[in-house]
């Protein structure tokens, strides 16, 4: 049960670094330039920077397809066994996420963050059916 914590423990470390990011990326600016803060305080999020806007979309995948990671490894760990294949998966969804997030918020190249979106949607399908068949048999 407990080999299948790492990667979720990565995941939400990931949310959180992603938060403390995006934070740095308009507070920080929003300290030294007043008319940027008075605007921001209307709700404009076009007044920052462009990297900035690379973190805020990413954290917002944070909270998109990683729900349903949360839940699978939750509901593995609640039925236990969790299998080595379950592990395995769990392993590289978090580590194809992390590179997603890497890449998005650097270079930003598209074809490079859809692979590996779609590596990790892949994965995630294969825990959740790695999962009912678990517990459908």
């Amino acid at each position: 049960m407990t080999a299948v914590l790492p990667p979720l423990f990565i995941m939400v470390a990931l949310a959180i670094v992603t938060v403390f990011l995006l934070a740095a990326f308009r507070i920080i600016p929003s300290l030294s330039d007043k008319a940027l803060a008075k605007e921001a305080a209307k709700g404009r999020k076009d007044v920052f920077s462009p990297r900035s806007k690379l973190f805020a979309d990413n954290l917002q995948n944070q909270f998109e397809t990683p729900v349903l990671f949360y839940a699978a490894v939750l509901l593995a760990i609640i039925t236990e066994p969790v299998s080595d294949w379950f592990i395995t998966l769990a392993w590289v969804y978090a580590i194809a996420r992390v590179l997603h997030t890497i890449v998005h918020v650097t270079v930003n190249i598209v074809i490079v963050r859809l692979a590996l979106f779609t590596v990790s949607v892949v994965v995630l399908i294969l825990m959740w059916v790695s999962l009912h068949n678990n517990l459908m048999g």
